[in-house]
């Protein structure tokens, strides 16, 4: 039996949201029907390293990640704290749930579910992963709080923090 089928962008929500990037950024446009680059995109195609910049910034810093949430919310801090904490907890690796703790502390007893750490996950961590920054090891299969992170040769490459200072002074003893 054929089954065909109209699929929508919505209908797979990575490409929903790459659309939205590149209209965003103003690196594509829709004319007469169809997708385009715009001038600015097809310069950055020559240009990687500009366009993953201009792209990573949208994606990190413009793009409201709550919705994803299922609280709605935004995790208390900002990306100044978060890419610092991030940068000394995610040198050897970490789980959602470890860098939620350096950040916030010990849940309280008894509490199964703590949304914090899916609010985390989806707003902060998916994002950097997604611009390539923190690479996602291990099993997908986990429960958002257990997965594990490291930061990727990129972050390395193209983020300098106050707490670089102290990542040397780690290592060299």
């Amino acid at each position: 039996m054929v089954h065909n089928k109209v699929l929508n962008e919505y209908d797979f929500p990575p490409l929903e949201l790459l659309h939205f990037v590149l209209l965003g950024t103003k690196i594509g446009r829709h004319y007469k029907g169809a997708f385009h680059l715009t001038a600015k995109g097809k310069k950055l195609k020559n240009e990687p390293g500009k366009l993953w910049e201009n792209l990573a910034d949208f994606l990190i810093f413009r793009v409201d990640h709550a919705h994803s949430t299922h609280s709605g919310e935004r995790p208390l801090g900002n990306w100044d704290i978060f890419f610092n904490v991030i940068n000394v907890e995610a040198q050897q690796g970490i789980s959602t749930k470890g860098i939620c703790k350096s950040l916030y502390g010990e849940p309280e007893a008894n509490s199964g579910y703590n949304s914090q750490y899916y609010d985390f996950y989806f707003t902060v961590l998916q994002p950097l992963s997604w611009a390539g920054l923190l690479t996602e090891i291990g099993e997908k299969r986990l429960h958002l709080p257990d997965r594990f992170f490291v930061k990727s040769p990129l972050w390395q490459a193209t983020i300098k923090l106050d707490t670089d200072d102290f990542l040397t002074e780690i290592i060299s003893h």
